[in-house]
């Protein structure tokens, strides 16, 4: 997203200056579905604005793309209620009025979740479009020397590596 952003700064500045809040598309969703600007540390971590260590918005990445931290969303762990389904929808759709929107995940976070590979030691591989392999860890060990990220979970104090190709089996 941060180098995204750097190019609508460079080549529409009148743009850029009109930005007040970055979100992810399921994050524009969650403002529609109940009116908060939140986001999940898992697909955080891929904006470039994240200390993934802390799970906080980096003060000095932002800074690097002349961002700040008003610009970002609240960070709420994947498995946290970020809000309530908005009383408008409610009515329209006939729900109970407790319907509650959790933090969520990134896609590949949110797969390992649902496998169930959150501890260390447990991965898997999916093969698509593109390609990943992902892999849990209790703690943030990231290694800059290698071709794999580390990013925060989608589950509290949990971490991952990942390696991605954008064109696997389409290859």
């Amino acid at each position: 997203t941060a180098p995204k952003l750097a190019w609508v700064k460079k080549h529409e500045p009148e743009i850029f200056d009109q930005v007040a809040k970055v979100l992810l598309p399921k994050d524009y969703l969650r403002l529609w579905l109940c009116g908060e600007y939140v986001t999940d540390p898992s697909d955080a971590s891929g904006t470039a604005w994240l200390n993934v260590a802390t799970r906080t918005w980096s003060d000095e990445l932002l800074s690097a793309c002349e961002m700040n931290r008003e610009q970002m969303p609240q960070i709420c762990e994947g498995s946290e209620v970020s809000g309530m389904l908005r009383k408008e929808l409610v009515q329209e759709w006939g729900m109970d009025s407790s319907v509650v929107v959790a933090g969520g995940g990134g896609d590949n976070a949110a797969s390992a979740v649902g496998m169930g590979v959150i501890d260390k030691g447990s991965a898997f591989i999916s093969l698509g479009t593109s390609g990943v392999i992902f892999a849990a860890n209790e703690r943030y060990l990231p290694n800059p020397d290698s071709a794999v990220h580390a990013f925060c979970h989608a589950l509290p104090q949990r971490w991952h590596q990942m390696g991605v190709i954008l064109s696997a089996t389409d290859a």
